[in-house]
């Protein structure tokens, strides 16, 4: 099954209902409160559109995550980075500003200070952040 990845450490059919656990938790923290009546969903048509959906997705869907479809570059997201993106898609699906979510602008700012050390080590910026594409334009390389 594709969404287990035992080579990889993460099996996203066991995976991702804790991450829907642990977000459920975090919500009922903040006590309860009632759906909109405009948000209920009828559990047939909404099974049968799922179903219509995936079905949808796979037809005729070229395999970018399977080891001989060398087709392109493209591969399907890392099943930790699924995991990521859904639990912070259930947190904050807006979270384009600082104000927007404190907790993901600080993992945010954290992620950029990482990859700035590593394109550091990498030679690829300079410690000013300029690139080193732009540091030799500069200087008519």
């Amino acid at each position: 099954m594709a969404t287990d990845s035992p080579d990889l450490g993460v099996d996203l059919s066991r995976t991702l209902p804790l991450v829907v656990e642990a977000i459920e938790r975090w919500q009922e923290s903040y006590g309860g409160v009632e759906s909109a009546p405009v948000s209920a969903v009828d559990a047939k048509t909404w099974r049968e559109t799922l179903d219509q959906f995936l079905a949808r997705l796979t037809d005729e869907q070229y395999p970018f995550f399977h080891p001989h479809y060398a087709g392109q570059m493209l591969k399907p997201p890392h099943p930790v980075a699924v995991v990521g993106y859904l639990a912070a898609m259930l947190i904050n699906p807006n979270n384009h500003a600082l104000d927007g979510g404190p907790s993901t602008a600080a993992m945010e700012k954290e992620c950029a200070g990482h990859a700035e050390t590593v394109l550091q080590e990498r030679g690829e910026i300079s410690r000013g952040g300029r690139t080193k594409r732009g540091r030799d334009s500069l200087q008519g390389r």
